[in-house]
């Protein structure tokens, strides 16, 4: 997805190869009567395969997180994103699959969590470094 003006370039693993700042915010629902708010934010160097690694940087409720994180961010020629956000909490391994879309030749990044327990009202991130 591009401007008009902006010369013509196939997404691809080129198009998510660099550092990347995401941000979210969740619902967090445990049960059908509790809910969490939870803000994050996500620094992560992607490689030109397509793997990454980074931090995730976690405010859920009142409590403060600080995890490693890694996994696969892969773009497809249509400029859509499959990304599997991979951590250990508590000592059990977890795994979010986000699916979305990158824009302006890889700049700016839009997404949604694909898990049923945990609900991103709004994921966007900027590549701050190629």
């Amino acid at each position: 997805i591009r401007k008009p003006s902006d010369p013509l370039d196939t997404c691809g693993l080129q198009t998510g190869k660099g550092t990347f700042l995401v941000s979210a915010e969740n619902i967090v629902s445990p049960d059908e009567k509790t809910g969490f708010a939870d803000t994050l934010l996500i620094h992560m160097d992607v490689t030109s395969n397509g793997d990454y690694t980074g931090m995730l940087y976690e405010k859920f409720g009142p409590i403060p997180v600080e995890l490693p994180v890694s996994g696969t961010f892969l773009v497809s020629p249509n400029c859509s994103v499959s990304w599997d956000l991979n951590l250990v909490i508590n000592g059990e391994p977890a795994k979010v699959g986000i699916r979305g879309v990158i824009f302006n030749q890889g700049k700016d990044i839009y997404g949604l969590s694909m898990e049923k327990d945990l609900y991103y009202s709004f994921l966007q991130g900027v590549r701050v470094s190629p």
